[in-house]
């Protein structure tokens, strides 16, 4: 329900990342595929969450790639803060 009132573009995404598929984004990481289906898990079951990348994955070779990846990931989970939600400032 969020990424339909919230966002465009879920079946371009899609198709762009279609190529990535478990066994193939486990090897890049040089993680257990198992590990990485047992976090995906994690992610697709949890009420709430939050995503953030930082200055880490701001100064790799890829960090804005990196940054709207996660933000896609955010938005396809609804993790979004809604109105009336509580914010947290450091």
């Amino acid at each position: 329900a969020f990424v339909a009132d919230n966002a465009a573009g879920l079946a371009e995404l899609a198709q762009a990342v279609a190529p990535f598929t478990p066994a193939v984004v486990a090897a890049r990481a040089g993680i257990a595929e198992d590990d990485l289906r047992a976090a995906a898990h994690i992610i697709a079951t949890s009420a709430r969450g939050n995503f953030g990348t930082g200055t880490g994955v701001s100064m790799t070779g890829r960090g804005v790639l990196t940054t709207y990846l996660y933000n896609c990931l955010q938005t396809l989970r609804g993790f979004w803060a809604r109105e009336g939600d509580e914010m947290m400032f450091s």
